[in-house]
């Protein structure tokens, strides 16, 4: 071989040997992206799978039959500290007793946060679903990313001896429906096409409401409107995107269970004329925007512990509603009135808070020497609303004017020292 050949060889097994080290180390440098990509997926599933472990839950399984077809509808809720869980698919599993009767995927309209929960509905055909007695075995597993949620079923259908069911399918539908309703009836609404008003119930007694859908608005009206009723008991609704989302007018016992209304320009309003209407209400499993709502008969009363939205107090003895640190900025805001007090007789002492963006901050009816000391109730339509008080006093509390700010009827409150027109 001559020296140009033994060059070229030479040349040729460097060229290889370059390659062959080029290709190595793109197959090393691909192998480990892999291997840190799929670490970093494994590692992310992981978190959403402990995510949705630690704080995803089912706070309402129900089914009701409509001929031979049992509907479901389940409601997933995320009860973390703002945490955002999102998901793949949600795959539905319906038992009776340890037999599987039916499977589906499902999925939620956006990641499951502690506002936005995650409403499932879905039919089940099946001869094992056909009366009361097979609901009372059948239990609902949901899977969300991977976790496993079990409930049982609260079963909403109608047996002959029982009150009467009714179900119905659009807002003016539904208003009629619940109006028209004899006592005793349940009344199964999917609400839809609000103009203004969604669920517009008046003159309806002894009612109790279901949702089954969001009630959702365009931002005008009321969500659900209560007028000149009694004894209405609103279960399982989501209201939002109304300028009141629930409103409550000259009616007495109405009962909230599972109620979550949220951005509306007020969550849940009740005129200053019907504050009276608070004292005769039932449970309250209500929540607004900024925190539940307490119905409670001990004004003993922490304001930043609790986070709620609105603080009513019925029938309490002597006690106090304070921020927990005085001084502290605590506001209380979008529900109408914020802070409500009835039937009291003796001293309830309110002090160190805020109430805000609200129609009415403070309401207090049939009370006996209310005392209010360091609050501010500028920031609202109207600060303080008192009807047939007797004794009491206000202290350093900031309001807007006197004349707008403030109704009292009789005027016995005193206005001590320190009140502050803004």
């Amino acid at each position: 071989m001559g020296v140009k050949g033994q060059v070229h060889t030479v040349t040729t097994v460097l060229l290889l040997v370059v390659v062959t080290s080029l290709v190595a180390s793109y197959y090393f440098f691909a192998q480990t992206l892999f291997q840190e990509r799929t670490s970093r997926l494994s590692a992310t599933i992981k978190k959403y799978h402990d995510l949705a472990a630690q704080y995803l839950r089912i706070s309402t399984a129900t089914a009701h039959l409509v001929g031979n077809v049992a509907e479901f509808s389940v409601r997933v809720v995320n009860q973390g500290d703002a945490a955002v869980i999102p998901y793949k698919s949600v795959t539905i599993y319906v038992y009776k007793g340890t037999d599987l009767i039916w499977s589906g995927k499902s999925t939620c309209p956006a990641q499951i946060t502690p506002a936005k929960p995650c409403n499932l509905t879905f039919s089940v055909i099946s001869s094992e679903l056909s009366n009361r007695r097979d609901f009372s075995e059948v239990s609902i597993q949901v899977y969300v990313n991977d976790v496993p949620l079990s409930s049982g079923v609260d079963f909403l259908g109608r047996l002959p001896g029982e009150s009467l069911f009714i179900t119905c399918d659009s807002c003016s539908e539904c208003s009629t429906a619940i109006s028209s309703a004899p006592p005793g009836s349940l009344v199964l609404v999917k609400p839809n096409s609000p103009s203004p008003n969604c669920l517009d119930i008046s003159d309806a007694h002894g009612v109790t409401v279901y949702c089954t859908g969001i009630v959702s608005g365009d931002g005008t009206g009321d969500g659900i409107r209560i007028v000149d009723s009694s004894d209405i008991v609103v279960k399982n609704c989501e209201i939002t995107n109304f300028s009141r989302g629930v409103y409550i007018e000259n009616s007495q016992g109405i009962s909230f269970s599972n109620v979550y209304s949220h951005d509306n320009g007020q969550d849940l309003y009740v005129p200053a004329g019907s504050v009276q209407d608070i004292c005769t209400f039932g449970s309250m499993d209500f929540t607004a925007t900024s925190g539940p709502i307490l119905l409670v008969n001990s004004p003993d009363v922490d304001l930043p512990v609790l986070s709620a939205s609105a603080v009513w107090v019925v029938s309490p003895a002597s006690g106090y509603i304070h921020s927990e640190s005085p001084g502290a900025s605590v506001s209380l805001s979008r529900v109408s009135p914020g802070i409500a007090i009835c039937n009291t007789s003796s001293t309830v002492k309110l002090t160190d808070f805020s109430v805000t963006n609200a129609d009415l901050g403070i309401a207090i009816y049939r009370a006996t020497d209310p005392r209010l000391e360091s609050i501010d109730v500028s920031a609202n339509v109207q600060g303080i609303y008192a009807v047939d008080v007797v004794g009491g006093y206000l202290s350093s509390v900031t309001i807007e004017s006197p004349g707008t700010d403030v109704f009292l009827n009789p005027t016995s409150l005193v206005w001590d020292y320190g009140v502050v027109f803004r």
